[in-house]
């Protein structure tokens, strides 16, 4: 949950307000554009292409300022986008159905959906025939910053 500090100064009759994000009260953090190089497409889009009808890519356009895109993998029904502090699945199925979850929609009027099959939340979306969920397995990224990386999933050109 989003919290919101507010301070009062008499003597300057001014009112401060000042944000925090996510459960944990971590500040938000400013969020940085992933500059993929056409290597790393080139293995993003192979990744896609091992499945039939199922070849067009997403990925993220940002991430946290402290993480790192790591590389593309295929899974058994679907891709992984690995970087240092979050993993990002897209799959054309959505598991979270067989788990208790709270809904949440993003800033983009997305519904989406948290919820936590063992230790790591993840939050899972749909886009366009896609299922996206994204999770930080390090714990290194609050709700508020995955659910802002959410937004910014995109088709990959």
């Amino acid at each position: 949950m989003a919290g919101i500090n507010v301070q009062f100064d008499a003597a300057s009759q001014q009112i401060r307000l000042e944000t925090t994000q996510g459960g944990d009260n971590q500040p938000a953090v400013d969020l940085a554009t992933v500059n993929y190089n056409e290597e790393q497409i080139k293995a993003i889009k192979k990744a896609y292409a091992n499945f039939e009808s199922f070849e067009t890519s997403y990925a993220p356009k940002q991430m946290t300022e402290n993480d790192s895109y790591v590389k593309a993998a295929a899974t058994g029904d679907g891709v992984n986008l690995i970087f240092k502090h979050m993993i990002v699945n897209v799959s054309p199925r959505d598991y979270s159905t067989d788990y208790e979850s709270k809904e949440v929609k993003l800033s983009n009027g997305v519904i989406a959906k948290w919820y936590t099959p063992s230790d790591t939340p993840m939050l899972g979306f749909q886009l366009d025939d896609r299922t996206v969920t994204i999770s930080s397995p390090d714990g290194s990224l609050s709700n508020s910053q995955i659910e802002q990386v959410a937004v910014s999933v995109t088709k990959v050109k």
